[in-house]
């Protein structure tokens, strides 16, 4: 079933690797087979604020179940990690050594604490950026990448660009908010519409590791002498909830951002991925959200 679905998928259109007064939410259908396409009632109360961006899209059809606000350009927080993820898994061994720098290992929020001069893996280092959402390993990927932070921001930016990703605007690898000191300007920070960050969550689910990492509650790794031990919870709550069928993928909070949330769940027996940018409230409101869904789409 499982490789029915990303086979589907993969025949989607979605660019491809190789090139670098408040209206209700709006329902899409189009094309496709008459007995794939989902049918949505409007006639459920929609449970979810009119100022969240959300969006919905039905994995085995492609096609979108629902969705407000997707075209709105958001701060997005730690879903950056998933543009981090495809750069390093397109252009790196999951077995090579990275060296961990002193900016990497002093990298502020979430991490996995990092210490200067030790060496570990980028597979490591990846299971690190998706679980526990490290930005230790976000900064130290980007450097072993490009030599500095800087740089693999700008290759961030120019693949945005190739892959036709209009609202995405990075200035880091990991996705904190902060401060520019030069232009004196209020926070900064990354930013994507829910429809471009539905594009490179289907870019990373055609990858085998980032599928198997995200459904992971837990993460432990070693330097490469086994001599320094790291861990870290998913920040996922919503993982291997049976109540709807969750399969985790990324969350992201800061303060300009709100909670963020990208889920893959079962509605009905279909895969779904689900979008909530600016919420207050990112686990509740995905689990109406699924149950919303549940109550007014049909195949």
């Amino acid at each position: 079933m499982l490789e029915l679905l990303f086979l589907a998928l993969s025949n989607l259109s979605i660019p491809s690797l190789a090139s670098h007064t408040q209206s209700s939410p709006s329902v899409v259908l189009t094309g496709w087979n008459p007995s794939e396409i989902p049918h949505v009632s409007a006639e459920k109360f929609w449970p979810l604020s009119q100022k969240t961006s959300v969006l919905v899209r039905d994995m085995p059809s492609g096609e979108t179940l629902v969705k407000n606000l997707p075209d709105s350009p958001r701060p997005i927080a730690s879903l950056t990690k998933i543009m981090t993820f495809l750069i390093i898994i397109e252009e790196h061994d999951l077995d090579e050594a990275v060296t961990v720098t002193v900016e990497a290992a002093q990298a502020g929020g979430t991490g996995i604490g990092l210490i200067s001069d030790e060496t570990i893996t980028v597979y490591t280092l990846l299971e690190a950026l998706l679980i526990p959402s490290a930005n230790d390993a976000a900064v130290a990927l980007a450097i072993h990448n490009s030599g500095s932070e800087k740089i693999f921001v700008e290759k961030m930016n120019t693949r945005a660009k190739e892959w036709g990703l209009s609202s995405a605007k990075f200035h880091n690898a990991s996705g904190l908010d902060f401060l520019d000191e030069v232009e004196k300007t209020p926070l900064v920070f990354n930013e994507m519409s829910a429809e471009d960050l539905i594009k490179i969550t289907r870019l990373a689910l055609r990858y085998a590791l980032f599928r198997q990492i995200v459904e992971k509650p837990y993460f432990t790794g070693y330097s490469i002498d086994r001599k320094i031990k790291h861990q870290g919870q998913n920040t996922n709550k919503l993982l291997g909830d049976e109540e709807i069928f969750s399969r985790g993928i990324k969350t992201g909070y800061t303060q300009s951002a709100g909670e963020c949330l990208i889920h893959w769940g079962r509605v009905n027996d279909r895969d779904v991925i689900s979008i909530i940018l600016g919420s207050d409230d990112r686990f509740g409101d995905t689990k109406k959200l699924m149950h919303w869904l549940e109550e007014s789409v049909r195949w």
